[in-house]
């Protein structure tokens, strides 16, 4: 099986969205188009993650690709 690894912005994947899922117990999202997945974090996800730090007294969290964020900085901003 072949298996190709694209790094995507926060932008080009919410232009590529077409069936979107948030999966709790992994506190993250995904989507498809045909045999294309895609998982990454957006909103949603980032507000539960930094929630969940801030309720255990944690002082930092860790973005892969701050860079990846949309042109509005939407997922720092969440953060």
């Amino acid at each position: 099986m072949d298996c190709l690894l694209l790094l995507l912005t926060y932008r080009q994947i919410r232009d590529f969205i077409n069936n979107q899922v948030y999966h709790s117990a992994y506190v993250t999202n995904y989507c498809y188009a045909g045999n294309t997945w895609i998982g990454y974090d957006d909103t949603q996800s980032v507000s539960a993650k930094i929630t969940y730090a801030k309720g255990r007294g944690m002082v930092g969290y860790f973005s892969w690709h701050v860079s990846g964020d949309d042109t509005s900085s939407t997922l720092a901003t969440t953060a």
